[in-house]
């Protein structure tokens, strides 16, 4: 591999024109794809990704969305796809608003919504919403009245699901369904939904809005108002300026930073547009760009900025250094792309196998997701190896302006700690142990469950809305569930389907059943139950498992078959599933972690330590959600004021985020390290010195993560609204909780577990860390940014047959591969032997170039 990476960063660096107008080209592409999707006004199916248009001038929907948070093969799932073919209009996973109008005390005790002022008011509203775009139906609130304020259930049928109003007549709902998905609603759809309140705010009416059609929504971009766009980009700017300043403290040089965020930027720019094209027009996401869940896409920028940029700087800096001992630029371009830019490919492979890995979960919005995160992660790692070398050809001597004393200051304090925890090795394990036992112990009380809009910010008109309909109504009634009875197999589908209610009435928990609704042919039922709780209270989770498992006596009492689906059913079935295959997502990522730290360490306690290690990051962000979240110390900051269980998509997510950018930590300390001992043979030194001059690099690297975590959580938080203008951020508190776990695993990995942890185990192992079976000659091992290999020979000059090993290391610590460089500086490859440098030059080649990602 490091002959391929030699010529690759040769050829970059020696091409730099055309390497440069290609990226550049490919730039153009991505931005002129995403100016050709689909309108903002126009819905597109699934499959296709054209747009089809129903006989009243709105889309139907055709499929299911990879973009929609389903999980595959699910009963409720299932139950859709069936209702979808027979009864359209009324899936399961279709759209819904909920309008609820409330008449505030001033107005009156005598005051109510059927008066005929109000009620004009209201029957305006609804006028307005039946002609509004991708409307399939409206609920009218005086056609059945609800349960009053009392709980008391009002008259039963459809009426009383899709529009009621309180006993004391001063709240109404109504509820609006769509005729596509929340992930195919269009703005032009949603803004609609929004202005047609006017009448019943012109008539003294307080209206908020919920449903899933507001889902991740922030309510400000339907209004018509730019701020959110403006405040996205003034916070844009920020963070890049932040991370700008980062750089420059880390290089020492204002070029060199500048080179390496312009191609991170590049580099996720043309990413993230390829990926949202080919996902648009392949139809595995919706045609909007904010992809459903909207937690997950937004992290997934923070991880690929991340990587661009740790990559970044372990290129630049070898190449600093490269120049700086009077090398050629091609020859050091060529040997920086060999040495570091393995280490790049394996961070990369590493980020990339833990995105792809989310697909196991059978979730298809986390598998698009995730392959299109891979995606972008191996086009910005791509990035980092041509078009780095290609802009450092043009910058030439420039990057390594005034970088010496700083990068000596930060190497001086990273051998410090290094020192100091190898001579206390022993306190600094029990410490480090002793810190993230502390915050890991609530992992004991990790609950998982599913969000609903009562975990949103208390100010957001989705959180009012949910509170005024569960004091009015009941909280079931923010979680309905619906019942597909098929009595294709009963004589008498209508009795079949009545004793079918009954039953599932006497299961307690049950607020209210409606009558069943038949499709045309008359032996497909539908009903909806809304539970006496709330959708993420247990007691409803407990009420689908009751229904689900009394079908099978109602399949042999009724001759039906029942299945409980609904958007509420369906949140169920994927935060179960998730919990399912948690073990096994772990699994695979401890298998991809130990396969890239074996090749980068070649050893055996290397990568089991790596592994360990990151787990223990794991757990401990595990328990600062739990702390955070699910027992509300954090909720104060979130904007939320009612705690609950974690959201299932929380811990793979973060998990798998934090792991990746973990073993990239352990990736680079280890190259320094295995460096460091194969040129002194003292596994002691080899500690200090890897931890001495990858520590200012984790910090930086960390520094920008937290920096871009930290923007994340203000967008989403709202807490920048003073300075942005109330800047509310798709998906909010769920967006926030993984910017904040993410921000918290990232500093304790670097600081507690890499820096310290890692240290004093290392140091306690000794010499035995790096032992190896003989392993065949081609396998092939990671090179680090270590003395530079000098540029391939031709095929006819001989290579040793070996290594000399210094007389304090054993046979067994030695690289079983030909001519391996004495710092593990190069992958073997065809011909390559060693080129001297000084031992001042070997040890501060890799001086903060170890930039994890």
């Amino acid at each position: 591999m490091g002959t391929y990476l030699y010529r690759l960063g040769q050829a970059s660096h020696r091409h730099r024109r055309v390497v440069l107008a290609l990226w550049l080209a490919l730039l153009g592409l991505a931005g002129a794809g995403t100016a050709t999707l689909p309108d903002a006004g126009t819905a597109t199916t699934p499959s296709t990704g054209t747009a089809t248009t129903s006989s009243a001038g709105t889309a139907t929907p055709a499929g299911t969305a990879a973009g929609t948070l389903v999980a595959a093969g699910s009963e409720s799932q299932r139950a859709a796809d069936l209702l979808r073919r027979r009864l359209p209009g009324t899936g399961a996973d279709t759209a819904t608003a909920r309008l609820v109008l409330t008449l505030d005390a001033g107005d009156g005790a005598r005051a109510r919504l059927d008066d005929p002022v109000h009620r004009q008011a209201i029957e305006d509203v609804l006028a307005t919403l039946g002609q509004a775009p991708l409307v399939g139906r409206v609920g009218d609130p005086f056609g059945g009245s609800g349960p009053g304020a009392d709980g008391e259930p009002g008259a039963p049928g459809v009426g009383s699901v899709e529009g009621g109003i309180s006993s004391d007549g001063r709240m109404a709902y109504t509820q609006v369904t769509y005729t596509v998905r929340d992930t195919q609603l269009t703005a032009r759809a949603r803004a609609a939904l929004f202005a047609a309140a006017g009448p019943a705010r012109a008539a003294g009416i307080d209206v908020e809005f919920g449903g899933t059609a507001l889902d991740g929504v922030p309510e400000r971009s339907y209004l018509g108002s730019a701020e959110p766009a403006v405040a996205a980009g003034i916070l844009a700017a920020a963070v890049l300026a932040a991370v700008l300043g980062v750089l420059i403290v880390a290089f020492g040089s204002s070029v060199a930073a500048a080179l390496a965020l312009l191609t991170a930027v590049v580099g996720v720019t043309v990413g993230g547009c390829a990926a949202w094209v080919v996902t648009s027009r392949t139809g595995t996401g919706p045609a909007t760009p904010l992809p459903v869940p909207g937690a997950v896409p937004v992290p997934v920028a923070v991880l690929g900025l991340t990587v661009a940029i740790g990559g970044a700087l372990l290129v630049v800096t070898r190449y600093r250094n490269g120049l700086a001992e009077g090398r050629r630029r091609e020859e050091v371009a060529g040997n920086t792309v060999a040495t570091a830019g393995s280490v790049v490919v394996l961070s990369g492979l590493m980020t990339a196998g833990t995105l792809t890995a989310l697909s196991v979960a059978r979730v298809p919005a986390l598998t698009t997701i995730g392959l299109a995160s891979a995606g972008i992660i191996m086009i910005v790692t791509l990035g980092t190896l041509t078009l780095l070398p290609a802009v450092l050809g043009f910058a030439g001597s420039k990057v390594t302006a005034r970088a010496t004393g700083r990068a000596g200051r930060g190497r001086d304090g990273g051998e410090r700690w290094g020192r100091f925890v190898v001579r206390r090795r022993i306190p600094a394990l029990l410490l480090s142990l002793a810190a993230l036992g502390a915050v890991a112990a609530p992992v004991a009380d990790l609950r998982l469950g599913l969000p609903d809009s009562g975990a949103t910010a208390s100010e957001g008109t989705q959180r009012r809305a949910y509170d005024q309909l569960a004091a009015g109504f009941g909280a079931g009634f923010n979680g309905p569930l619906l019942l597909v009875v098929d009595a294709a197999d009963s004589a008498d589908p209508t009795a079949a389907a009545g004793r079918v209610r009954t039953a599932v009435a006497a299961l307690g928990a049950v607020a209210l059943t409606t009558e069943p609704r038949f499709d045309p042919s008359g032996d497909l039922a539908t009903m909806t139950v809304i539970p006496v709780s709330g959708p993420g209270d247990p007691g409803t989770a407990d009420l689908v498992r009751r229904i689900r498992a009394e079908a099978g006596a109602l399949a042999v009492t009724t001759g039906t078959r029942v299945w409980v689906t609904g958007r509420t059913a369906i949140g169920l079935d994927v935060s179960w599933r998730l919990a399912r295959v948690l073990p096994l997502y772990l699994t695979v990522l401890a298998a991809l972690a130990i396969a890239v730290l074996a090749v980068a360490s070649r050893s055996v306690l290397v990568p089991l330590k790596g592994v360990l290690s990151a787990g223990l990051s794991a757990v401990a962000a595990l328990g600062a959600m739990v702390a955070g979240f699910q027992w509300g110390w954090l909720g104060g900051c979130l904007g939320v004021e009612r705690s609950g269980p974690v959201a299932a998509v929380l811990p793979i997510v973060v998990i798998g985020l934090l792991t990746a950018l973990a073993t990239s930590h352990e990736l680079h300390l280890v190259a320094r390290s295995r460096a460091e001992l194969l040129r002194t043979g003292d596994p002691g030194q080899a500690v200090v010195r890897g931890t001495a001059d990858a520590a200012r690099a984790v910090t930086a690297s960390t520094i920008i993560t937290v920096v871009a975590s930290g923007a994340v959580v203000a967008a989403s938080t709202g807490v920048m609204a003073g300075v942005l203008g109330a800047l509310a951020a798709p998906a909010g508190p769920i967006t926030a909780s993984i910017g904040l776990v993410l921000a918290f695993g990232v500093t304790v990995d670097a600081f507690v577990v890499r820096l310290t942890l890692g240290a004093a185990v290392m140091s306690l192992l000794g010499r035995a860390a790096w032992w190896l079976p003989r392993l065949p000659d081609h396998l092939p091992a990671a090179a680090s940014p270590g003395p530079a290999a000098s540029p391939p020979l031709p095929a006819e000059v001989p290579t040793p047959a070996s290594t000399p090993v210094p007389a304090s290391m054993p046979a067994s610590a030695a690289v079983a591969t030909p001519a391996v460089a004495p710092a593990l500086a190069s992958v073997p490859g065809p011909a390559e032997v060693p080129t001297p440098v000084s031992a001042e030059a070997g040890m501060g080649a890799g001086a903060g170039a170890g930039a994890s990602v």
